[in-house]
């Protein structure tokens, strides 16, 4: 049986782990995961921590220890963006062309930041305004940490 896990964040990891704790046999049940983010899963929580200093960088908020995934044979795929589902053929196709065959499939994707419609957040072409950031992913963090360390000052949060 192959389980095809699309989401690298806290669900779809811990998913992962259960599913291997149940049966922990690789020949009987293959589990791999499917993360678009370059990182290996991490706390996302944990991201306004990393932004205020008092942890590093978010690689220090990984959910497991390098070699954790290998050693309890779940194939770990990062900067694996998802492109489409062929349900018939029970395959997941990914932004690269690769085709990931599955048995069993669980969409694990999690949210998009929730940017309000607030007068000033945007600019007219629609994008984000200078010094304007959400706070959703590692890319994220790292990008408003640099912002703060060439423009300390205040900081608004919504």
């Amino acid at each position: 049986m192959r389980v095809v896990v699309v989401g690298a964040g806290m669900s779809g990891a811990r998913l992962a782990e259960e599913l291997r704790r149940a049966e922990p046999d690789p020949e009987t049940m293959s589990v791999t995961v499917l993360g678009a983010e370059p990182e290996a899963p991490y706390n996302r929580i944990m991201l306004s921590h990393v932004v205020a200093g008092g942890m590093g960088d978010p690689g220090s908020t990984r959910l497991k220890p390098t070699g954790w995934w290998d050693r309890n044979h779940i194939e770990m795929r990062t900067s694996a963006s998802v492109q489409g589902i062929d349900r018939v053929a029970r395959e997941v196709e990914l932004a690269d062309g690769e085709r990931v065959p599955y048995d069993h499939l669980v969409l694990a994707t999690g949210s998009e930041a929730t940017i309000p419609p607030i007068d000033g957040v945007r600019g007219t072409d629609g994008a984000l305004a200078a010094g304007v950031f959400p706070l959703r992913d590692a890319s994220d963090c790292r990008g408003l940490t640099a912002h703060l360390e060439e423009h300390p000052g205040r900081v608004a949060l919504v």
